[in-house]
């Protein structure tokens, strides 16, 4: 994944290191001015495209806030984001970036001219006799889409910038499934992705952290673990990174409680987007994750302004009448598993 973040304050970020929830160390990785260019600062050849006139004053930026997903820092085209506040992913290559452009396009068009069904189709599912639901009804859950844009060379999705808004983002990438792959993969893939969720807590708890940031009060720094450092999370030891992003560590007055059953909590969330997942049968989602943003400054419960998105369809199929029982499964294992430590 790697499509949620944005431009925020020019601080230093510290990224988390260590081998379980209970032995983290830290190393202070400066960003902004100077420093950005070291860690995360776009290909010249990106910045510097000659762009439509209506775009000719924008200025494009490294996403500052991305934990997960193809990173420049890595040596990948990651993404990036403007002073109009928008957010660009860049589209993968092959059928990978077909398909999730053309769930793109499909959610847009269903949510703006209405996709021929009511909000409550009138056809049943096979197995219960349940009315199914529309394509229209994800749309709250899905970062809104304003087509693609040629940059460099490369096509990127035009995005919502979910972290814009934010002083202090909190944010999660948990990739939800008991597995990643979809059926019709070749053998290849399949086998790659059996040796990968085997690995991590994927094909066990059917979900697994990709990336995570926190903000730390008393040094007034935004924390982020890595997608290396969480691959080594086990059945036992994520529960300590979960625990630590639902305590909003701007209050004692505010808990993980308040986050997730306050109101516009995350548990009312993760309940309505498993009722759309219960009802829906025209596609399945592998290797999507869900992104979770709060504003780690709130003092109190109205100030946290939590978001819940679905994020990543590269790997998304389309279906005739089928419910998508991995990631439902792995959805409701998803919510059982903060349940327990919550409650």
């Amino acid at each position: 994944s790697g499509l949620f973040f944005g431009r925020g304050e020019a601080r230093s970020r510290t990224l988390i290191f260590g081998e379980g929830s209970d032995c983290m160390t830290t190393m202070s990785v400066p960003t902004g001015e100077g420093a950005e260019g070291r860690l995360s600062r776009p290909p010249s050849s990106l910045t510097s495209a000659v762009l439509p006139e209506s775009l000719a004053s924008t200025s494009f930026s490294a996403a500052p806030h991305q934990v997960a997903g193809h990173l420049f820092e890595r040596g990948k085209v990651g993404s990036l984001v403007c002073d109009s506040g928008y957010f660009y992913k860049p589209l993968q290559k092959g059928s990978r970036g077909v398909r999730e452009r053309a769930f793109y396009e499909q959610l847009s068009a269903s949510s703006m001219l209405g996709d021929g069904l009511p909000e409550d189709d009138a056809s049943t599912s096979e197995e219960e006799g349940a009315p199914t639901i529309s394509l229209r009804n994800l749309a709250p859950f899905v970062p809104r889409f304003y087509g693609t844009l040629e940059l460099g060379g490369i096509t990127y999705m035009k995005l919502e910038d979910l972290s814009r808004q934010y002083k202090n983002p909190c944010i999660i990438d948990v990739k939800i499934g008991y597995q990643t792959w979809y059926p019709s993969a070749t053998q290849s893939h399949i086998d790659k992705c059996k040796v990968k969720d085997l690995a991590t807590t994927q094909s066990k708890l059917g979900f697994k952290i990709c990336g995570m940031q926190v903000y730390d009060r008393p040094t007034d720094r935004l924390v982020r673990a890595d997608k290396d450092w969480c691959k080594l999370l086990d059945c036992d030891s994520v529960v300590g990174p979960l625990q630590r992003f639902l305590n909003p560590p701007s209050s004692q007055d505010l808990s993980a409680r308040d986050l997730c059953f306050g109101e516009g909590g995350l548990l009312g969330k993760l309940e309505d987007l498993e009722q759309y997942f219960e009802r829906q049968r025209g596609h399945q989602f592998f290797s999507s994750s869900l992104l979770v943003v709060y504003e780690g400054g709130a003092v109190q419960t109205t100030d946290l302004n939590l978001q819940l998105k679905l994020i990543d369809f590269a790997h998304a199929i389309t279906v005739t009448n089928a419910r998508d029982e991995n990631f439902l499964n792995g959805l409701k294992s998803f919510k059982s598993f903060l349940l327990d430590f919550v409650v």
